[in-house]
């Protein structure tokens, strides 16, 4: 006899997923960066230095992030002796700076900039310093995109059925009910079965009864909701609109019996 554990896995801090749009590494240019005045900023041991108070000035350009909130990261070092008056400056579209301080060593620092209508920021760095032997280096600059997740706030709401299952001799299907047993509709529901055995013999998944494989139920293995290494596989589903009190299934089916450890637990969003 298989012996299943459920467990319903609610994760009350916000989930994120972080795509890496661009990286400047100065390995052999200034990675279009340029000077406000046209000089003062070179490529010096892989970094972009810049000279005593010279803007250095980069437009970047994700047109499929028009209107997004990206986040930038990047490592500051000090060349030459800053006192706490010398300071590094950084704007964003010749705003208000955003960042204003002494730098100590090596830094890094992160901020956060909205992308235009055509997906583009104008990104300003300046050493604010006192003496022409006090410039900044700057390596390793990341752009990314963080998607975030909402907070689960109905999970009261949200009920699932135990797992039924249908063994034959050469397959297993196992579904599974959802019930929306709140007073509200509940939209954006998507959910994983996280898988903790081998999944090499997947079949096909389906919601409320007809095949949905490749379109809103697919093979996560790979996706980033499983990064936090709660499993070895599982399945993503993207379910319809619950209205109240109303109940959808989901299904999975495989050759032979995958669940070979009997476990496998549940992760939603809504």
């Amino acid at each position: 006899m298989k012996h299943i554990t459920i467990a319903l896995l609610f994760f009350f801090t916000t989930l994120l997923s972080a795509t890496t749009l661009s990286v400047d590494t100065f390995d052999s240019s200034t990675d279009s960066w340029i000077s406000e005045t046209g000089s003062g900023i070179k490529v010096k041991n892989h970094k972009l230095r810049i000279n005593k108070r010279v803007k250095a000035i980069k437009t970047y350009s994700f047109a499929s992030y028009a209107n997004k909130e990206v986040t930038f990261t990047l490592e500051a070092s000090e060349v030459g002796y800053w006192e706490s008056s010398d300071k590094l400056e950084i704007s964003v579209n010749n705003g208000a700076l955003i960042i204003d301080d002494s730098i100590n060593a090596t830094e890094t620092k992160t901020f956060t900039a909205t992308l235009d209508n055509n997906g583009q920021v104008i990104i300003s760095i300046k050493p604010n310093s006192n003496s022409k032997w006090e410039k900044i280096d700057i390596d390793n600059i990341i752009v990314s995109y963080i998607q975030t997740y909402p907070v689960v706030e109905n999970t009261d709401d949200i009920c699932y059925q135990a797992p039924i299952e249908e063994n034959s001799m050469m397959s297993t299907k196992t579904t599974t009910y959802i019930l929306n047993k709140g007073d509200s509709n509940i939209t954006d529901v998507e959910v994983a079965l996280g898988l903790k055995s081998a999944f090499s013999l997947f079949n096909d998944c389906g919601i409320d009864g007809t095949s949905s494989k490749g379109t809103n139920c697919n093979d996560s293995s790979a996706k980033s909701f499983m990064e936090f290494s709660l499993f070895t596989d599982g399945i993503d589903y993207t379910l319809p609109d619950f209205d109240a009190n109303q109940t959808h299934s989901t299904y999975t089916s495989a050759m032979f019996s995958f669940l070979t450890t009997g476990q496998y637990d549940w992760v939603g969003t809504y």
